[in-house]
């Protein structure tokens, strides 16, 4: 009995049910043993997804970018993209969709739509890095408050004196600084 390396390879990571197909063939010496593409196409035939372009579809249209870069997005897009035999205008189509909104808007600006797939997602990942990068120059960017002072106001202003009450310090009860340090060390 001759078996074909591939074959055998695959055999020997069968477990469960698919051993239980799987013995049998080795028993009664079946053809398929000699044959990987038959021995493939048998196999997805008794325990493959039988619908796996529609449930794919499916996943794809419910695919969404999130807060995750546009980069990470396409890298999922692009997983399940492989497995649907549609063309560039329907996948660049669904691959807007799951944009995130503030890139969609800057796409927008673009004035030719996108002639292939790759470049659709070449401009939305350099949208989405365009609005990270303001993200982030604006996090530097701290505006001030008119309740906040400046420099100028601060150096200018000569210090007041304060007046001490002297009712409001009879009433007030010292610290009790070690209060912590009785309780044992914090878990």
């Amino acid at each position: 009995m001759y078996v074909s390396s591939q074959v055998g390879l695959v055999g020997t990571l069968l477990s469960g049910t698919t051993l239980a197909w799987f013995a049998p063939l080795l028993e009664q010496e079946s053809p398929l043993l000699n044959n990987f593409e038959e021995f493939i196409s048998e196999f997805k035939i008794c325990f493959g997804d039988t619908d796996s372009v529609r449930m794919t579809i499916k996943k794809i249209r419910r695919l969404r970018q999130g807060d995750h870069p546009t980069s990470f997005y396409d890298s999922d897009f692009h997983l399940l993209a492989a497995d649907i035999p549609w063309d560039d205008l329907a996948l660049m189509e669904l691959f807007g969709y799951g944009l995130r909104n503030d890139v969609k808007d800057l796409l927008q600006a673009f004035p030719d739509e996108p002639k292939s797939l790759t470049e659709a997602i070449s401009r939305a990942v350099r949208c989405d890095n365009k609005l990270f990068e303001r993200r982030s120059e604006r996090q530097f960017q701290m505006p001030r408050t008119r309740s906040e002072p400046t420099y100028a106001s601060v150096v200018a202003k000569p210090f007041a004196k304060q007046s001490y009450n002297t009712s409001l310090a009879n009433t007030l009860t010292p610290m009790e600084i070690d209060t912590t340090r009785r309780r044992g060390p914090l878990s």
